[in-house]
């Protein structure tokens, strides 16, 4: 998802600079953005953050956010738990 971003801003110079040729294009992210917005904004609502657990999002300062250490360490452990390498049981 976060790959995407650095292509908004392309596809907004090339729909402003052919005005009307690009039609076909905005209808396709209109559906995209209908799905993202939404989601965006219930990661606020459950979290504080916009992309929890990146604490670097948290543009909004709600009552509720997630305090900054928590998430720090729900990165970590998304982030290489999955690649951990678990000690071998003893052989019995």
């Amino acid at each position: 998802m976060l790959a995407a971003l650095p292509v908004i801003p392309f596809v907004y110079l090339v729909v402003i600079r052919d005005g009307k040729k690009n039609r076909v294009l905005v209808k396709s992210l209109l559906p995209a953005l209908l799905l993202f917005v939404p989601w965006l904004a219930r990661n606020v609502l459950l979290s504080g953050y916009l992309l929890y657990p990146l604490s670097a999002t948290a543009f909004f300062h709600v009552d509720w956010t997630v305090p900054a250490h928590v998430a720090k360490l729900d990165y970590i452990y998304a982030r290489y738990s999955p690649t951990a390498r678990l000690p071998r049981p003893a052989a019995s």
